[in-house]
């Protein structure tokens, strides 16, 4: 299981200290999709106390895990791009398997393309150009394979192609993302570190 690699299939995921249940609330981002607007904003004090030592870190919406255990419908993962002294394969943690992909062509895909990466806090991806039909919305720092040099992208969904569209809206392009590993806007690419969004945790 050691050379198995998943994507993360949700908008944000959350990786735990452990599996199994939760409490209530955190059924909106235990499932698929997630909430995680409305699991932060509906917790107290207390509550979000109650997640010290519980939650290792997040992921975002493609970003690459390895697979090193699991247990029932939950899977121990490393997040690879989030480095870290407690193993050398990346961030430790626990994920519903419902929130992952294992399409194979996006996880291919994802180490040889260039990249995408969002800069504005949030935007949202849309079915083709028309921008009429939004599927998800992404935040800032997801990551996304770039098919070509335009704003189709490949996304981890269990297909073998997947082409959408991000919609600009009025945004500059270079306002909203960052066309990595191409001469398009030549930036550097983000640090390898662990994702902490005091936002929702």
């Amino acid at each position: 299981m050691t050379d198995l690699f998943v994507a993360i299939n949700v908008s944000l995921a959350i990786l735990w200290a452990d599996p199994g249940e939760k409490r209530p609330h955190d059924a909106l981002v235990c499932g698929m999709p997630v909430e995680a607007d409305s699991w932060a904003d509906l917790m107290d004090d207390d509550m979000r106390l109650w997640l010290v030592g519980k939650v290792e870190t997040q992921a975002l919406y493609g970003e690459r895990l390895q697979v090193i255990d699991h247990q029932g419908d939950w899977l121990k993962v490393c997040a690879v791009g989030q480095g870290t002294c407690r193993d050398k394969r990346g961030y430790p943690g626990w994920i519903p398997a419902v929130q992952v992909s294992s399409n194979s062509a996006y996880l291919a895909e994802q180490l040889t393309l260039p990249s995408i990466t969002v800069i504005a806090p949030k935007t949202w991806v849309y079915r083709d150009s028309s921008a009429q039909h939004p599927i998800l919305e992404l935040s800032y720092q997801t990551r996304l394979p770039l098919l070509e040099e335009s704003q189709s992208m490949m996304l981890p969904e269990n297909q073998a192609t997947c082409l959408f569209r991000l919609c600009m809206s009025d945004e500059p392009l270079a306002s909203i993302l960052v066309i990595s590993n191409t001469t398009f806007l030549k930036p550097k690419d983000p640090p390898r570190q662990r994702r902490v969004f005091l936002h929702y945790i």
